[in-house]
Formats: C-alpha cells, structure tokens, sequence
C-alpha cells in the first residue's frame, strides 16, 4: 500500500517571516552540519531551559539561560527538517519518528524544569504538559487518517510560543524579587539541610 506523505499546514503569525529566515539559513549551513545534528542542538536547547528555570530558585538571573536556550531550542528544532528539505534529503519514517519523539523528551525537560521554578505550581506546568501531549496526539492522528500535519493552532505555533516565553521571561526579570541563597551548597550537604535551607536564603 501506498503511504501518502501529509500535508504540513503552517498558519501562524510569524510563519511568513520565519519562513524565509530558517531558507536564508539552510542555504548557508557548512556541509558538514545535519539534520540529526540540528535536532540534537535544539535538545540541547531544551536541557538549557529546564535547567535555567529549575536553577531560579538559586538566582532569578538564570532566567537569562533560559531565554539562550530558547533561541538554541528554535535554531535546532525549527531548521533540522528545514535543512533536509532544502538538500533534497528528506526521510519520512525515520524523521517523523526522530522529530516527534525528541519533542516530547524536549518538552518534559521543559515544563518540569518550570515547575522547578518558585514562581510557577509542578500541579500546573504538569497539567501543561498532559494538554501538549494530548495536542500532539491529536496532530499525529490527523496525519495518519487525515493526511494532514497541522502544526498550529488559532494562529499560533512553536514559535509564537518560545516567543511568548521569552517576553514572560524578561517581565518576571523586571518584577520578581530577586531571589538569592549564596549558602545553598554549604547547607544542602547537611542532614537537616530542608529545616535550616529557608532561614539563610534571603531577598
């Protein structure tokens, strides 16, 4: 039996212009650089991220890691198919497969890094979670029964969404009270680390 490639649907706001950018920069990848290679850069992105949210509780200013790892996360992640396409080298299984799985080991680093985070709930990034696998579930069915590979929603995709997250980033920078523990490591290695921790962190 025959297997029909689905069709991509890209409705989002920035789709135009990212477009263009993510053409501009396949053109110009050495030859050495892959798809795999890309894809591994944006998992990178994503490690960048849950750690630089997890690591707020220390200093606040690691929010800056995070926002890095959101440019790594999109360089990688949005420009790996991008650039198979560009050199004729697609495969379909095999890159599917790939994109798919590193997406959702992506976005568990992701959202249980925020969770980590003193200024959002686990119970809350975790439901996000559970509604993002839902969504890809649903994307994946329609591909399969429906030919079609919808990868936005209400106008908004991936990239609308690290966007979004960068600028809450830079508001939770200017607002949060800054959070610091310089005695973290010295009391984390004491036996009642969890009873003293709170009394030598300071604002």
């Amino acid at each position: 039996m025959e297997r029909k490639q689905a069709t991509r649907i890209q409705e989002s706001v920035l789709n135009t212009l990212e477009h263009k950018a993510l053409i501009w920069l396949a053109a110009r990848q050495p030859r050495w650089v892959t798809s795999d290679m890309l894809t591994a850069i944006g998992t990178f992105g994503a490690f960048l991220i849950g750690l630089g949210y997890a690591l707020t509780f220390i200093n606040i200013n690691f929010l800056w890691l995070s926002t890095f790892g959101l440019l790594v996360n999109w360089y990688g992640d949005s420009l790996d198919g991008n650039l198979a396409r560009y050199r004729h080298k697609q495969r379909p299984v095999y890159g599917y497969y790939l994109d798919h799985t590193m997406d959702v080991i992506n976005e568990s680093m992701m959202f249980f890094g925020a969770g980590m985070a003193p200024f959002f709930d686990m119970r809350l990034t975790l439901s996000a979670f559970i509604l993002y696998l839902l969504m890809t579930l649903n994307v994946s069915m329609n591909a399969h029964l429906k030919s079609e590979f919808k990868l936005t929603y209400l106008k908004l995709g991936p990239t609308e969404f690290r966007s979004h997250r960068q600028h809450s980033d830079a508001l939770l920078r200017g607002t949060h009270p800054r959070f610091h523990c310089p005695q973290l490591f010295h009391w984390i290695r004491r036996p009642d680390a969890g009873h003293h921790l709170c009394h030598h962190c300071h604002r």
